[in-house]
């Protein structure tokens, strides 16, 4: 469902409660001027609602700095402040314990959902594929409990930076494998590279999906 048709039946749900609302579609330029307007100097965020996607990040200290105070005007744009959110947050980059943290990271998710910072429409699948056949040297991130992040999904995959590359490549004199710099250097860029690439073998080369 695209953005626009979840803001019309939001629209619509709420003129029959009796909200009016005057749904408007923007150019990316319009919506970031209103995002970040400023009168005098002093951030006034000129919008009452808006809908987006947020993509978390593999730890989710990472996610969650964007509700601290210091992001109003940048990251935080509900110019939402709770000074027990920020301590949270301090207490929970600090916590070596897992459950401790765990803890402190649940209560942090519990004040922005009791105070509807940033209400979630949907919880979206992430789908990604990568090459089996002529690449190898794929390393999921780990994950507290066992579990696996995205093999390429984020930048900061150094496992992968470093291992990846063509399937039964050669090693030159010093023994790094040829052409592993390209393989590197194509997870670095991220999606819409890994999009063209994946696009320009797709005839070609068997792909596998996780």
């Amino acid at each position: 469902m695209s953005t626009q048709s979840e803001g019309k039946l939001i629209a619509g749900w709420w003129k029959d409660i009796g909200i009016d609302v005057d749904l408007t579609v923007m150019d990316i330029g319009a919506i970031d001027d209103r995002f970040w307007n400023r009168e005098g100097g002093v951030y006034v965020p000129d919008f009452d609602v808006t809908i987006d996607r947020l993509l978390n990040w593999v730890d989710p200290g990472q996610t969650l700095d964007q509700w601290k105070s210091y992001q109003v005007g940048l990251w935080n744009m509900a110019a939402w402040s709770d000074p027990v959110y920020d301590s949270l947050w301090d207490q929970q980059s600090e916590t070596v314990d897992p459950e401790r943290r765990r803890a402190i990271v649940w209560r942090m998710q519990a004040l922005l959902y009791e105070d509807a910072v940033n209400p979630v429409l949907v919880y979206p699948d992430a789908l990604q594929a990568y090459d089996i056949r002529e690449w190898e040297g794929w390393v999921p991130l780990p994950l507290a409990g066992g579990g696996q992040a995205p093999v390429v999904g984020t930048g900061y995959n150094l496992e992968t930076y470093l291992n990846v590359g063509p399937t039964g490549r050669d090693a030159d004199a010093d023994g790094t494998p040829v052409s592993l710099w390209v393989a590197a250097a194509a997870v670095a860029v991220g999606g819409c590279a890994a999009w063209y690439g994946l696009r320009r073998r797709a005839h070609r080369t068997p792909m596998e999906e996780e």
